[in-house]
């Protein structure tokens, strides 16, 4: 655990594959997510100052997509695998089972 209770998954063997610039959006997806896991894209848009163009977040914010880091729960609101982290807030296996739920539905 950290100081804001976030466990993260710091074996560098689980980041493999990623490009630079997406194990750079990481670190503050870790701090923006809530008790249930769920990071708000534009929310977190404002956190990342250092990527000007939306464009350009969303190359690395699809690639996370793609890697099984992140899934699609509702408009602009993605859940960060418990697999990568969770706050302590919340068990494991219950953010495990949404996560899995959310996985195998069709988002609308």
């Amino acid at each position: 655990m950290t100081d804001n209770n976030i466990w993260f998954e710091s074996n560098p063997k689980i980041y493999k594959g990623l490009s630079n610039k997406a194990c750079a959006l990481m670190l503050p997806m870790f701090y923006s997510i809530d008790e249930e896991n769920a990071v708000h894209k534009n929310q977190f848009r404002k956190t990342v100052t250092w990527i000007k163009d939306p464009r350009t977040l969303n190359i690395y914010w699809n690639e996370l997509v793609d890697k099984e880091f992140l899934v699609h729960l509702k408009k602009k609101i993605w859940m960060v695998s418990p697999h990568i982290c969770y706050k302590g807030s919340t068990s494991y296996s219950e953010l495990l089972e949404k996560w899995n739920e959310a996985c195998f539905a069709t988002v609308s």
